[in-house]
């Protein structure tokens, strides 16, 4: 995802990650790292509290509260983006200057049996740039269509409408603990309803967000360990 940020028309966000600190290979804080030097603005939110981190709608109330700019976009990592879509998107939300909902997109899904090798023989042990990262992933397989429904992989707002810049209350995230259960991001329904709703944008973005898409941990029933 980052590598096609990095070649987006239009350069104009910083990103925020929120990582496990000390976690994976390469670990978050590398990538992050890499990333800014080839002109990325990439910040990092570490987080050691294991338990506060599990829940992301708890993470995303920190990021919400510490973003200066007029929108934000809540996403996850395993999304690869047009280069034109960062373009496209400004100049859509342009078009809603009263709009208080949350927009979203669908994607274009990979199947886990053709993301999953892919990845895994192109990010080794060090941060990897991706050369053309839209064009190498629209090629690697079959992509599914997946309707925007409001989740939690694209959410758009104005911080502003935002009630106490907050995703989720606290104390009051539905979503369920990785140590006991497994990941379900309840808290992407919450912060829907907070928002009023959600817009679906035009068909062109779910068109062009390619999902690399990986074992699920609601098809385990159980947290997977396994770096995804």
């Amino acid at each position: 995802m980052l590598s096609s940020l990095s070649q987006q028309t239009k350069c104009t966000f910083e990103v925020d990650v929120a990582y496990l600190k000390d976690n994976g290979t390469p670990n978050t804080l590398s990538v992050i790292d890499f990333f800014s030097k080839i002109g990325v603005a990439v910040r990092g939110r570490p987080y050691s509290d294991f338990s506060r981190f599990e829940r992301r709608g708890y993470t995303r109330t920190d990021q919400l509260r510490a973003v200066t700019t007029e929108w934000i976009w809540f996403a996850d990592s395993d999304h690869v983006l047009h280069p034109e879509f960062v373009e496209r998107l400004v100049d859509e939300l342009a078009r809603h200057p009263s709009e208080s909902r949350l927009f979203s997109a669908g994607r274009m899904s990979l199947d886990p049996s053709t993301a999953t090798p892919a990845v895994n023989n192109t990010v080794l042990t060090q941060p990897a740039y991706i050369p053309e990262a839209f064009s190498t992933a629209w090629h690697l397989g079959s992509l599914v269509p997946r309707r925007s429904c409001g989740a939690g992989h694209t959410q758009i707002t104005r911080v502003d409408g935002i009630h106490q810049r907050t995703y989720v209350l606290e104390g009051r995230s539905l979503d369920w603990p990785w140590s006991t259960r497994f990941q379900k991001a309840q808290s992407d329904i919450q912060f829907r309803r907070r928002c009023g709703g959600h817009v679906t944008l035009p068909e062109w973005f779910s068109r062009n967000q390619i999902h690399l898409n990986h074992k699920r941990d609601s098809d385990a029933k159980v947290h997977l360990l396994d770096q995804r």
